[in-house]
């Protein structure tokens, strides 16, 4: 069986001869949250800047089962043409600082994960996670694009990481607007049971209108010292991932050990790698207005 940058290289020959000179065929190392390294190929039409990316790792788990080269070399051209995006993108909103200053916001990621990326990243470490900017848009076909904002971008814009930060924090609950739902109704709405009557839990989800890096919401003025108001009880905050946060308000004995466990069951089964926030459990006290791990 020959080895996976052999396949990678062969099937990136075989996508490439069907192409022609019409497309450029490449296959890259990309680099997601926690360290998480895919290899994702795309074919770019002559004149474009957009394509899909494939991700290849299933592709050679399939030729490993026995699955013959030239059959997943049709998947992919297949899985492209289904997917492909024709024109360019304009990236003038993120190379000119006075175009994409009001459109830079903060997420959460893991720091110890991501030491590596965040040594080239401007950050503000906040328990064991970090604070990061990214410069977002919306594209009609491709939707929310999001572009990490290195060190190297800041020089290129003359702009210091403190000026950075401070964009972000007016910004991110302008645009990304957080809402907390009780989780019962969550569920319905994922099970396409919108009218279903069901007994509110003792959960409540917190995250953005976008569902797009939600987490962060938590760090939002006044959000949780409002909620833990209303409920009457200081809260603690189980890191679903870093799209989403459950509060459960204290007003009981609640063992903490079972709530580390939970975490940890949701970044072990259900949780993507590269969504994992953390597998602490957090906890609000609403006297002081502070999370603490």
């Amino acid at each position: 069986m020959i080895s996976f940058q052999t396949f990678l290289d062969k099937l990136c020959r075989a996508v490439s001869q069907y192409y022609g000179d019409a497309c450029r065929v490449e296959v890259n190392k990309v680099q997601k949250n926690n360290g998480v390294i895919y290899y994702g190929m795309t074919i770019m039409d002559r004149g474009s800047n957009l394509s899909p990316t494939i991700y290849m790792e299933e592709l050679y788990r399939q030729y490993r089962a026995g699955e013959p080269l030239s059959v997943i070399a049709e998947k992919v051209c297949a899985l492209y043409e289904n997917n492909r995006v024709n024109g360019n993108i304009d990236m003038q909103f993120f190379l000119d600082f006075s175009q994409a200053r009001d459109r830079i916001v903060y997420k959460l990621i893991n720091y110890e994960r991501n030491r590596s990326l965040l040594s080239d990243v401007p950050h503000i470490r906040f328990l064991d996670m970090a604070l990061v900017c990214y410069c977002g848009t919306m594209h009609d076909v491709l939707g929310s694009i999001t572009i990490l904002i290195r060190r190297g971008m800041c020089r290129l814009w003359g702009t210091e990481e403190m000026e950075l930060f401070a964009l972000a924090k007016k910004n991110t609950p302008r645009i990304l607007e957080a809402e907390i739902t009780n989780i019962a109704v969550v569920m319905d709405e994922m099970e396409g049971e919108t009218h279903r009557e069901r007994e509110e839990s003792c959960m409540y989800v917190l995250t953005n209108k976008r569902k797009l890096f939600g987490a962060a919401c938590m760090l939002y003025p006044h959000i949780l010292r409002q909620f833990a108001g209303e409920m009457e009880a200081n809260l603690y905050l189980l890191p679903s991932s870093v799209h989403e946060v459950i509060l459960i308000p204290d007003k009981s004995e609640p063992c903490r050990r079972e709530f580390e466990r939970i975490v940890r069951d949701m970044n072990g089964s259900y949780v993507e790698p590269e969504e994992v926030l953390s597998d602490c459990v957090y906890y609000y006290d609403r006297e002081k207005d502070e999370i603490t791990c």
